[in-house]
């Protein structure tokens, strides 16, 4: 929430004589004491989740207390990582301030994503679904050396989707802008266009939770189809029916927590905006806009690049999964089960939306002067 005034605050100490080496120790002073509170209450919530955990069934069994904890050594070991993480992202931003805190003060607007970006998207995407589509290229590998580079390419196509997603941002933003239909649309696709890498990490969390539900939906319906085809109901022990049942299992609950946890970022980020654009929302009700306009603006601003997450990310997984299961992807049972998850994913990032609003009208938006 605080990440972009304090880069303006701290730009300005640095125009008033402050040396590098003060800006940099009261950045990571603020960034690990922030990330080291925030682990601890990480540590809370894995104790408090636990016990439902344990609800669950995999290899036709429930997890005990032993097989779900890590251990006092790997706890440490987390909150320290995440410290020093959140340590090293702060420092590594912060260069911006100390090299140009000018640019910094006046808002300097960042360049576009380059075009280069779609060369390696196209590039990998296309490899991955060469090797799908011929499977018999990896005979002779060995059942190991096949599963990673199956499961490789996933993560591949993955990165290579966070990697593109900005600049599809941007570009979409871009046509939208030249012809918007109405005074939110303008609004919200200029703000786009001011940062889609901003707009992006926005809902960046959506396309892990998308490229997931491609994959679950499949395996979900391919643990029974086999078997309710043919009226049968299938056996517990099956190894092949196990293996699907918790592969889906395992998808849902990916699903789940990368849905609330996009949709928590949202919300964070977009309030953060609304604090950060605080006087840009002032000039624009004073100069008549209303503030329906606005809030329909920053809904916009989300929903713009949430629509293109699920078309690039969910077109990615069933592209990838089509070779394989061409069959399955056709079935209602299937169909449902991804438009279930995409819809999963809108509802809670249209959740973290909303809540900007509240933030933004908790903001005095007419009785306030710059100068104040």
């Amino acid at each position: 929430l605080a990440a972009s005034r304090r880069d303006a605050r701290l730009a300005a100490l640095r125009l008033a004589g402050a040396t590098t080496g003060q800006v940099v120790r009261l950045t990571a002073l603020d960034a690990a004491g922030q990330a080291l509170v925030g682990s601890l209450i990480g540590i809370i919530g894995y104790f408090a989740i636990m016990p439902l955990i344990m609800l669950l069934n995999f290899q036709n069994q429930r997890f005990t207390f032993e097989q779900l904890w890590v251990g006092s050594i790997a706890l440490v070991a987390v909150v320290a990582g995440v410290t020093v993480l959140a340590l090293v992202s702060a420092l590594i931003t912060l260069r911006r301030v100390a090299i140009t805190p000018l640019g910094v003060m006046s808002r300097a607007a960042e360049p576009l994503p380059a075009k280069w970006r779609v060369l390696i998207f196209l590039v990998v995407v296309a490899a991955a679904y060469l090797v799908f589509s011929n499977p018999t290229m990896l005979t002779g590998l060995g059942d190991a050396m096949i599963y990673a580079v199956v499961i490789g390419f996933f993560f591949l196509v993955f990165a290579v989707v966070n990697l593109v997603g900005a600049w599809v941002v941007a570009a979409r933003a871009r046509v939208k802008a030249r012809h918007p239909k109405d005074a939110a649309t303008m609004i919200a696709m200029r703000r786009i266009l001011d940062n889609p890498k901003r707009a992006w990490r926005n809902v960046s969390g959506v396309a892990l939770a998308v490229f997931v539900a491609g994959i679950t939906s499949i395996c979900g319906y391919l643990s029974t189809s086999a078997w309710t085809s043919g009226g049968a109901v299938p056996p517990a022990d099956d190894p092949g029916v196990t293996m699907m049942r918790d592969i889906g299992t395992g998808g849902l609950l990916t699903l789940g927590f990368a849905a609330v946890l996009a949709a928590v970022s949202c919300g964070v980020m977009q309030a953060g905006s609304v604090y950060d654009q605080a006087a840009e929302y002032r000039m624009l009700v004073l100069e008549g806009t209303d503030v329906k306009t606005l809030n329909r603006a920053r809904f916009k601003e989300v929903l713009t690049p949430l629509t293109t997450v699920v078309v690039v990310a969910g077109g990615c997984s069933l592209l990838l999964m089509f070779p394989l299961f061409a069959a399955s992807m056709t079935q209602p049972a299937t169909i449902l089960s991804f438009v279930g998850g995409v819809a999963l994913c809108f509802a809670l990032v249209s959740v973290g939306a909303f809540a900007s609003n509240r933030v933004a009208a908790s903001l005095n938006l007419t009785d306030y002067r710059a100068d104040d």
